[in-house]
Formats: structure tokens, sequence, C-alpha cells
């Protein structure tokens, strides 16, 4: 019987996920992340993750073409499999910028 094993994608893969969102985009935007995708990228946790949760976007105006860019159903998502996931509602500490 074999096992699966989920492993952490490299930094790499998230670069080229991330190129390809950049390169569709009208204009600069800017997302605060959460979830396994800081840890794993930013803390170098081996942890596995397949989405980047995102809390805000600025400017507001281009979650929806973020969304259809590089959110779950998105071309992008299925060419990397990796996609953007928006978190919504949650609590947060003052200041967590």
């Amino acid at each position: 019987m074999s096992r699966k094993t989920h492993f952490a994608f490299d930094h790499k893969e998230w670069q080229a996920f991330l190129r390809d969102i950049d390169s569709q985009l009208e204009e600069p935007v800017t997302q605060h992340c959460l979830g396994g995708f800081v840890l794993r990228v930013v803390y170098d946790i081996p942890r596995y993750t397949a989405d980047l949760d995102y809390l805000e976007v600025i400017p507001s105006n281009t979650k929806n073409s973020l969304e259809s860019i590089g959110g779950p159903e998105s071309a992008l998502a299925k060419k990397h499999k990796l996609f953007l996931h928006f978190t919504g509602v949650i609590d947060m500490p003052e200041d967590y910028e």
C-alpha cells in the first residue's frame, strides 16, 4: 500500500504563479496575506499549501480581477495547481500590517 506524502511547494513555483498574475494585472496591487502561504514562504516552515489566503487587497476595486486571474477556478490555478483565496471576515489584531 502506498501512502501519498504532501510536500511544501518550492518558492520558485509560487514565484512563477505570482509572476503570471502580475503580468495580467492592469495596475499595482498589494495583498495582505496570511495562513499557510506565509508560514511556507516567509518563515520557510515545511508546510503543504496550494492556496494563498489574503485578507485585504489594495486598491479594493481590484479584488474581482484578482480572483478571476488567480482564483480557484482560473486558468492559472489549473496551470500551476496553486490559487488565491479571499478569506473574508476574520479578526486580526489592531495594526496587524
